[in-house]
């Protein structure tokens, strides 16, 4: 399977180097063609050399890794039953990122949850979008930026931040 994924990304990427050789008015990204490629993936993929959920224990046990885009992200159904072993965060953005969401009782409390998610994402070299709004309510939202959706790191970054933040709301 990944030796068909990588012949599709030489044709795709060839096909690309030619046209910017031509000057061609259309140049694609390599997001763009991640989505595309991930659009147009047939069914049966979904569920070829899936991963098996981890629980929030093993995740937390893992460190994440860098990533500068020649990872794959998880498929939507990977996605799915990774976001169903961490039960307080939620899919946004049609899937492709994950996000969990605090009301503290003050500000003070909503700044000290933040600057700790901000110490363990430097820690781990996976930084994640943080939110206060109001006073008090504080999110959190993952992706990994560089493939634009979601990979391993995301989902080991949740299981740390959920460790280190509890079960509160």
């Amino acid at each position: 399977m990944r030796l068909l994924r990588t012949a599709f990304w030489r044709w795709l990427f060839h096909g690309v180097m030619e046209s910017t050789q031509r000057r061609s008015p259309v140049l694609l990204r390599r997001r763009d063609l991640y989505w595309f490629a991930v659009a147009f993936k047939p069914a049966w993929t979904d569920t070829d050399g899936m991963n098996p959920a981890q629980s929030p224990a093993e995740l937390s046990a893992k460190k994440c890794v860098p990533c500068e885009g020649g990872v794959l992200g998880y498929s939507a159904a990977e996605v799915q039953t990774q976001v169903a072993a961490l039960p307080l965060w939620r899919l946004t953005h049609l899937g492709t990122r994950i996000r969990r969401d605090w009301t503290l009782q003050n500000f003070r409390a909503a700044i000290k949850l933040l600057n700790t998610i901000a110490a363990l994402a430097e820690q781990e070299q996976h930084h994640p979008d943080l939110h206060l709004e109001g006073y008090c309510s504080a999110w959190v939202e993952m992706y990994t930026h560089a493939i634009g959706g979601l990979s391993e790191n995301d989902f080991v970054l949740a299981a740390k931040i959920d460790a280190i933040s509890g079960n509160r709301q």
